[in-house]
């Protein structure tokens, strides 16, 4: 779904996942926040390439949206980041938002042993 909507806004997409298990509220929270990070990025971005990642990293799987458009650094946070935000708390997961001297990345990260 995701790499669907990027590539009909116009942008570039590599992606990548290793399969995970997930109960059903976490996989569902975790695919309204995907949703709201690509909306993000087409609506705020201005960028012509995104690379999705969704991996496993020690007791937790991280997933990653990250953009080479205009970053975040004079960003205010709306409705969209702070979505996010709920939506990671209320899975017990973290969203950590990272300027780069390019873009912006998203980490997402769900620990698997709760």
């Amino acid at each position: 779904m995701a790499k669907a909507t990027l590539q009909s806004a116009g942008i570039a997409v590599q992606a990548s996942a290793e399969p995970v298990t997930l109960s059903g509220e976490v996989e569902n929270t975790l695919c309204l926040i995907l949703r709201e990070a690509v909306t993000n990025v087409i609506r705020h971005s201005q960028a012509t390439q995104v690379d999705l990642k969704g991996e496993y990293q020690g007791n937790a799987y991280h997933i990653s949206v990250c953009d080479n458009g205009v970053g975040i650094a004079n960003a205010r946070p709306g409705n969209g980041m702070n979505n996010i935000e709920l939506r990671a708390k209320h899975i017990f997961a973290t969203a950590i938002y990272q300027n780069r001297q390019q873009g912006c990345c998203l980490h997402i990260e769900v620990n698997l042993n709760d």
